[in-house]
């Protein structure tokens, strides 16, 4: 009996164990093959206890330092720019001004020379040597073909030089879209420093959250004063290229005019016939209009240029940029006050501001002086070549006149040529010593200002030097 039921209560837990087993299998293969969790199955609150994320704002501080810094990059580029676009050969002056004295002097030694034979025999023009008249030619053509060649030969450099500058960041049209971006980027921090300064006025007494609207304003205004300096370098260098380079094409046009005018006379001295002095003598009178013309020429072309650009760049900047220095030095000296002591951190960004401004407004002030120079020398060279231009048309008029009306007599005709050239002579003579006080006075200016230290490229390196340190400071 109680083996009977000792076998039955083994054959019970075995029996049980079975269905244990059973039950844990099911479950196990339940679990790894169940199906993969959809998109729909990660819900937010499945996911909120693991995956919350909460976004870390800058501080109002951060930001202005972010800006800051952006603020020295876009004054850094500025002077990068001005220096990259300004830039030319070292020679450059020094070789036109000696190419074109060159020409003046041969077309003057050619006249001298047949003024000095034609007054010998000025009541015995039969008497005259021909062949010296046809020696006194050469120079006077072989003079215009130096001065357009020098006018094509700068043209061609500075072509040149503007093709390489359009292959660098400093070409016109990828500064511009740099400056703009800058711009906008600049905007951006200043909105989300609004934001923060508006989030930690809060907490701040009234007179800490105009300080930092204060401080704001100062970021705006120096942001705009420079773009507004940018645009003033593009629209400088751009009107002023476009000025030298019409200058060359006008000057390179007239010198070819006057070397045809001076070829013709070779024809007419070889075949004796003096008519052709008198269609020689009408070029030359287009060649003195010119002389008279290119200057007034040039400059307004230089105005035209720079009030295309101007207006280009109001399109692209959405406008034309309104600030000035006065609103910039109302806001510094408000931001001052506002922050009497001297051991703060404020302190040392009211420097930074303070030395951004100051080398913004001598900037403003060297380019206004060299406007007023340019000006001053632009009004001089009309004056010149006014002189200049009239004195050769009145002195071709009298060699017109020989050759129109008095081609057969040999006396009146050697009468009004020799008067026509010596007054040709004297305004070649006019224009010599004017071009030679052009270039004596640049470069006496520009020798004074490399031993004072102000040439442009010099206060630009020493000004993207101090750059560096407020960068280094401001880290």
């Amino acid at each position: 009996m109680i083996c009977s039921s000792a076998l039955r209560f083994e054959s019970t837990s075995i029996a049980l164990k079975k269905l244990i087993a059973f039950v844990l299998c099911v479950v196990f293969l339940s679990t790894c093959y169940l199906p993969p969790a959809t998109a729909d199955d990660l819900t937010t609150d499945k996911l909120s206890a693991s995956t919350s994320y909460t976004p870390v704002s800058e501080s109002c501080d951060d930001l202005t330092k972010r800006i800051i810094a952006k603020e020295i990059e876009l004054e850094r580029f500025n002077l990068n720019y001005y220096l990259e676009t300004t830039k030319t050969d070292r020679f450059k002056s020094s070789r036109y001004f000696l190419l074109q004295e060159t020409n003046l002097g041969l077309l003057n030694g050619g006249f001298l020379a047949s003024v000095a034979e034609r007054s010998k025999h000025i009541s015995s023009p039969q008497r005259i040597n021909i062949v010296t008249l046809e020696h006194a030619l050469v120079p006077r053509i072989i003079g215009p073909f130096i001065g357009m060649s020098a006018s094509l030969l700068e043209l061609g450099l500075d072509e040149w030089r503007d093709y390489k500058i359009g292959k660098t960041a400093f070409s016109p049209q990828k500064a511009t879209s740099y400056v703009l971006a800058l711009r906008a980027e600049i905007d951006e921090l200043l909105h989300k420093r609004e934001d923060a300064a508006r989030v930690e006025s809060n907490d701040f007494t009234s007179e800490n959250a105009k300080t930092l609207s204060t401080e704001g304003a100062v970021l705006k205004d120096i942001k705009d004063l420079l773009v507004i300096e940018f645009e003033r370098f593009h629209i400088g260098t751009r009107s002023f290229n476009t000025f030298e380079k019409s200058l060359y094409v006008l000057n390179a046009s007239t010198n070819a005019i006057l070397a045809g005018a001076e070829i013709i006379p070779m024809v007419a001295a070889h075949r004796r016939e003096g008519k052709l002095d008198g269609p020689a003598a009408v070029l030359a009178m287009i060649v003195g209009g010119m002389f008279v013309v290119t200057p007034l020429a040039g400059r307004a072309i230089g105005k035209i240029s720079a009030l295309h650009d101007k207006h280009s760049l109001e399109q692209t900047f959405g406008g034309e940029v309104s600030c000035s220095f006065e609103n910039l030095s109302v806001d510094e000296s408000h931001l001052a006050i506002l922050n009497p002591t001297s051991e703060t951190a404020l302190t040392s960004r009211l420097a930074i501001y303070e030395s951004q401004s100051k080398c913004l407004r001598e900037r403003l002030d060297v380019a206004s002086a060299e406007l007023r120079a340019g000006r001053r020398i632009a009004a001089q060279n009309v004056l010149a070549g006014a002189l200049v231009g009239g004195t050769v048309i009145g002195s071709e008029s009298a060699i017109a006149c020989a050759g129109f009306q008095y081609p057969n007599n040999a006396r009146r005709f050697n009468v009004l040529a020799d008067a026509g050239s010596i007054g040709i002579v004297g305004g070649l003579s006019i224009a010599m010593l004017d071009n030679l006080r052009i270039h004596t006075q640049a470069e006496l200016n520009k020798s004074k200002l490399k031993r004072e230290g102000k040439l442009p490229s010099q206060t630009i390196k020493a000004r993207l030097a101090e750059l560096a340190k407020l960068e280094r400071a401001l880290n």
